[in-house]
């Protein structure tokens, strides 16, 4: 045998009993190691939270099969999509119900909204002008409402107060 192939046998098989005899004093290392993917997947789930779905299913589908953590990548990326979907779906709707002021339903449909940070931030100012529009009105029929009790019509003033 050539002495340069001996020698990378002989280093090759130290550099491997040395990784091994790492693993036997260090245990917690391997642990880390394992914890990878785990990381992974957090930070994929921050990319999601700030509205980069792309870049956190392209980061979720690179933890293997034979990882730990696999069934929860997949999990997570069918959850992402189908919420994804609804949340579009939602803020649709909101912005059709604000644009034909229904005020209500732009409120409502924004309890809805998944919790993410990014699909709140989508949502914020819809609402604050809802709630402003319709505490408007509620004002208004409140003030219609007290003219009329004071006018001795308290079936109107009582219409004004169902409303």
């Amino acid at each position: 045998m050539p002495m340069h192939v001996a020698g990378f046998a002989i280093a090759t098989t130290v550099s491997i009993g040395s990784c091994g005899a790492f693993w036997l004093v260090h245990p917690e290392s391997l642990d880390y190691l394992l914890d990878l993917d785990a990381h992974r997947l957090n930070r994929a789930q921050r990319y999601y939270d700030v509205g980069d779905l792309h870049a956190a299913m392209d980061l979720a589908q690179t933890i293997q099969p034979e990882d730990p953590h696999y069934l929860d990548a997949q999990r997570a990326i069918a959850l992402w999509q189908e919420e994804w979907h609804q949340a579009n779906a939602l803020l649709n709707i909101m912005d059709l119900a604000l644009a034909t002021q229904k005020w209500d339903v732009v409120v409502e449909r924004a309890e809805e909204m998944p919790t993410t940070p990014f699909w709140q931030r989508q949502t914020t100012t819809m609402v604050q002008q809802a709630e402003a529009e319709l505490n408007r009105q509620a004002n208004a029929l409140l003030h219609q409402a007290f003219d009329r009790a004071m006018n001795y019509d308290f079936a109107t003033a009582m219409y004004y107060l169902e409303q």
